[in-house]
C-alpha cells in the first residue's frame, strides 16, 4: 500500500500543481517541480564529504556533536540544491 503511494507521489501526485495547491485562496502556492542534474564533480565532492563526515562521526560517537555532524551532509545537499535550482536553466 505504501509503495503504491510512493510511486503515485513520484509520478507527480495525480496532476495537481504542487503540495500547497488548495491550501490558500489563490494559485500563488502552485509548485512546478523540476529535475536538476548533478555533475560528476558535485558527486565526487559529496562522496568526499560523506567520507569525512563518517570519520568525524566515528570520532565523536555518543557525544553531543553526533547529531550536529549527522545533519551537516544533509544540509549541505539541501543548500547545493537551492543554489542549483537558482542557476539551472532547462532546455526548452
Amino acid at each position: 500500500m505504501r509503495a503504491a503511494g510512493v510511486q503515485f507521489g513520484g509520478a507527480g501526485g495525480g496532476g495537481r500543481k504542487g503540495n500547497l495547491t488548495g491550501k490558500t485562496a489563490d494559485q500563488n502556492t502552485a509548485v512546478n517541480s523540476m529535475i536538476v542534474p548533478m555533475t560528476e564533480e558535485a558527486r565526487a565532492r559529496f562522496r568526499q564529504l560523506s567520507i569525512e563526515l563518517t570519520e568525524e562521526l566515528r570520532a565523536v560517537a555518543g557525544s553531543a556533536f553526533t547529531a550536529i555532524l549527522a545533519h551537516l551532509g544533509e544540509n549541505a545537499l539541501k543548500l547545493a540544491l537551492i543554489v542549483a535550482v537558482g542557476r539551472y536553466r532547462p532546455m526548452r
